[in-house]
């Protein structure tokens, strides 16, 4: 669920899921990864995907 939600926030907040891109590197690492610790897994899926975790991306993604 968590890698479904961060892939649907990629898509719309860079317009890609491409972990080449520059702008995904730069995405993840702003709110992902430069963190830390400094937050709980739930607050930091939150920050880095607008909302707290839930199923609604991993539906949307599998349900096809």
């Amino acid at each position: 669920m968590v890698a479904s939600s961060i892939q649907e926030t990629l898509l719309k907040e860079v317009g890609t899921t491409e972990l080449t891109s520059e702008k995904v590197g730069r995405f993840l690492n702003e709110k992902l990864f430069r963190p830390g610790n400094s937050m709980s897994w739930s607050e930091l899926i939150a920050h880095v995907t607008g909302q707290p975790l839930n199923s609604d991306a991993w539906i949307r993604e599998f349900a096809k």
